[in-house]
């Protein structure tokens, strides 16, 4: 399947920062979408993934923190890189 679209070019060569969180017992994504979704991620951004043990498809925790962690990791560089 051809699924590449408008911008996949430029995504590969800026690679942006990326947060996949995801419960390790969600049943509502298909695991081929998780796979396709690894792969693309792998060559398209820079990711800061993580499964998250005793979560179904939710977000709670664990998540929420490592999710603000970043936030605020990314607002960090960005201020840096604008006085640089």
């Amino acid at each position: 399947m051809d699924d590449r679209l408008p911008g996949d070019d430029t995504l590969a060569h800026t690679r942006p920062p990326v947060f996949w969180g995801r419960g390790e017992h969600d049943t509502v994504i298909p695991q081929r979408a998780i796979a396709r979704t690894q792969s693309w991620m792998a060559t398209h951004a820079t990711q800061d993934s993580n499964i998250y043990r005793g979560l179904g498809h939710d977000v709670a925790g664990p998540e929420v923190q490592d999710f603000v962690t970043f936030v605020k990791r990314q607002i960090r560089s960005s201020m840096n890189t604008s006085m640089a």
